[in-house]
């Protein structure tokens, strides 16, 4: 009897463990909260500074403080922070482009509910005065960033046009084009999410990359334009990547190493900056410390075999190791009853003759 009731505490104990080990976890309700939230201009004009302050309250309406704060602004997430002079976390941002702005707050602490509040903020044009003379106002040019449309002054001969890009989920940062001629019009259009087919070169590691795409302006109204980005120092510890061999592949109907410059770094990221003459895609790679600089050659197709194969592997690629463990201790415990059973029963057996 003590040996079945050993075998089962195993048991149980095995199956917890199996349990926990495939991620399974008991939800406990936390504290009911609430949140507010405060914008300083919900139609602000381009450029305009917008200030966001959010409370988090518990269910007796004390603030708690020390909350894990975050605003997403069209898929782009920035923490917030406590500010003990204004009594809210606070979050404020210039928002350079025209357009309207979708932004969700969450707040989340451990034993507490999460709440969250979504909104959206329309930023709009200055206002633009005629000339003395009574003409027109100056034209236009389009500056699409992703899903955010925004318009650029047009410029005259050797003006520059400055694009951020901190506003985008993004490690490229800023674009420069400085004009040959003047542009008055026309389409800047950057595009984050088609350029995933070029992330295969053998040789290097891939980081980042995007798409800018020119529409109605010529490559003669250009005379050079630069890009700045930022590179991760975890990204380059982590593959082993060879500082000095970071560079941007340009690639359109051939494929352009251009030597990346460093200007500055801090604790997580270093800054470079590169100048070109024509836009395209542009994807940011790392070497090995120990690789050799190889040609570059086209990304390699997978065949459609290869993936079906790799998706069964992924598949399969679960830890089984609680699963077996189980039905081996529940298959040595029927066992060990059956064999007692049987053994009681030629016990009977012997003791009736």
């Amino acid at each position: 009897m003590k040996k079945t009731i050993l075998l089962f505490v195993i048991l149980i104990f095995s199956i917890s463990i199996a349990y926990a080990s495939l991620g399974a976890t008991l939800r406990v309700p936390g504290i009911e909260t609430s949140l507010t939230l405060n914008v300083s201009n919900k139609n602000p004009l381009v450029g305009g500074l917008v200030v966001f302050s959010a409370n988090y309250f518990d269910v007796n309406g004390s603030e708690i403080t020390d909350a894990d704060v975050n605003i997403e602004i069209n898929g782009n997430i920035f923490k917030m922070n406590y500010n003990p002079a204004r009594n809210a976390y606070v979050f404020q941002r210039n928002f350079p482009f025209v357009g309207t702005y979708f932004f969700t707050v969450t707040a989340e602490k451990q034993g507490y509910e999460p709440a969250s509040i979504a909104d959206s903020i329309s930023v709009s044009e200055k206002s633009i005065d005629k000339t003395p003379g009574g003409g027109a106002p100056p034209s236009w040019i389009n500056v699409n960033i992703g899903n955010i449309v925004g318009r650029h002054q047009s410029v005259s001969e050797n003006k520059d046009i400055n694009i951020e890009l901190d506003v985008n989920k993004s490690n490229f940062n800023r674009i420069i084009i400085t004009s040959a001629k003047t542009i008055n019009r026309g389409t800047i259009d950057i595009d984050f999410l088609g350029c995933v087919d070029i992330e295969k070169f053998e040789g290097k590691i891939y980081f980042d990359c995007f798409r800018v795409n020119l529409y109605d302006i010529s490559n003669e109204q250009i005379s050079k334009s630069q890009i700045y980005f930022r590179v991760s120092k975890d990204w380059i510890e982590n593959n082993d990547i060879n500082e000095s061999s970071v560079s941007v592949l340009k690639i359109n109907e051939k494929i352009e190493e251009l030597n990346a410059t460093k200007i500055n770094e801090d604790s997580n990221y270093n800054y470079y900056y590169i100048e070109f003459y024509e836009f395209s895609d542009f994807a940011i790679y790392g070497s090995k410390d120990d690789i050799e600089e190889t040609p570059i050659k086209p990304p390699v197709e997978e065949h459609e075999d290869e993936i079906i194969h790799k998706d069964f592997e992924e598949i399969f690629q679960i830890n089984i190791i609680p699963i077996i463990v189980v039905i081996f201790l529940f298959s040595s415990l029927v066992i060990f009853i059956l064999k007692r059973k049987k053994k009681k029963s030629r016990n009977r057996i012997n003791k009736k003759y």
